[in-house]
């Protein structure tokens, strides 16, 4: 094997015993593959360890357990076959959002395939103040500071997926300088698809991940963590789970008004503070935090949807929009679809029409 392979990071190893083992992956929803020696030699725990956590190659590893190198080399084979190993130039794939679904519990990851800085865009100083703040109590060496209001007034006025305005983002993406491939996290007091759209397209230009956070009155919404060129963006979301809502058409009035300049905002900083915006707001800070440690999160290419009232917590699986105008990611289906029978069987056996 001429590849060099090393551990998926979301891999755990549980010992049983040193003849049987289990490889684990995910926290409540666990999925796992058990491996088990029946001839009870009294190495494969320890053949696993080495292979997996301290990265020895299946040559050094049949010297020091005196055993055949066709043996470790199966076993090799198996753990590459079961995606346990992975090849080294896949790491950062895997240690990016788009990936893990949920953190690795009580592991902290290399910084060095973080995002390096998060710029922070919300609707309320205090708000911007108190995520900044959390994000640098838990990550010191980590740059994070908000966007200055001229610069979010822009994005909130802009419509980026309109052609007459796209030249605002190469001009705009010099007010980010030094954010790609940082973090940008949104708060904001009311849905608002017109702005989300362009952090979206932002964030696109800048290759920077993008992650939304919004409460409007008793909903709330986080997600989705947005990866270019790997996860689905808002516009997605918008096009596939909020249009899709029993109330849609409500949704689709305020989207035109908001687009004609009919809607007036609250007065923010008038506004009491309450516990459900101070949640939405901590669980958005939580996110950032993960993806800033771990590169994990729970709301990549999903949306979680809050509606306080009842207490209604939704978790929505989100895929790309084909030819999205704004993550612009390529529809996967390339073979052709048959509705008829007949017309798959003739192309799999060569018949001539």
């Amino acid at each position: 094997m001429h590849d060099v392979f090393v551990r998926r990071p979301d891999i755990r190893l549980v010992r049983h015993d040193n003849d049987r083992i289990e490889l684990r992956t995910g926290v409540w929803n666990v999925s796992s593959i058990n491996f088990e020696d029946d001839e009870r030699s009294g190495h494969l725990a320890d053949v696993v360890a080495d292979l997996l956590l301290d990265g020895s190659s299946p040559f050094e590893t049949a010297s020091k357990y005196d055993v055949t190198v066709d043996e470790i080399l199966s076993i090799h084979e198996t753990l590459v076959e079961r995606g346990a190993l992975i090849p080294v130039n896949e790491l950062s794939q895997w240690r990016s959002a788009s990936v893990f679904q949920s953190g690795t519990v009580g592991v902290r990851a290399e910084r060095r395939n973080k995002p390096a800085c998060a710029y922070i865009i919300a609707s309320r100083q205090n708000d911007a103040d108190v995520i900044v703040d959390s994000l640098n109590s838990q990550h010191p060496d980590t740059l994070v500071r908000s966007v200055d209001e001229p610069t979010i007034d822009r994005l909130c006025s802009a419509d980026f997926i309109d052609a007459s305005d796209s030249f605002d983002v190469a001009e705009l993406s010099g007010s980010f300088e030094g954010l790609s491939g940082g973090l940008i996290v949104c708060y904001w007091h009311e849905i608002d698809p017109q702005l989300f759209t362009n952090l979206s397209v932002l964030a696109t230009e800048l290759d920077s991940p993008l992650l939304i956070g919004a409460v409007d009155g008793p909903f709330a919404m986080i997600g989705p963590c947005y990866v270019p060129k790997k996860t689905a963006c808002f516009h997605c979301a918008e096009l596939r789970i909020i249009n899709a809502i029993r109330d849609h058409n409500l949704y689709q009035e305020y989207r035109d008004a908001l687009s004609r300049g009919n809607v007036t905002p609250p007065t923010l900083e008038a506004m009491p503070a309450n516990s459900f915006d101070d949640v939405v707001r901590d669980l958005t800070c939580m996110e950032a935090c993960s993806l800033l440690v771990y590169g994990a999160s729970i709301s990549a290419e999903r949306l979680l949807t809050i509606y306080a009232p009842i207490m209604e917590f939704a978790y929505h699986d989100l895929h790309p929009v084909p030819r999205c105008p704004v993550c612009q990611m390529q529809p996967t289906q390339e073979a052709p679809l048959y509705s008829d029978l007949r017309a798959w069987v003739s192309t799999q056996l060569g018949w001539e029409d």
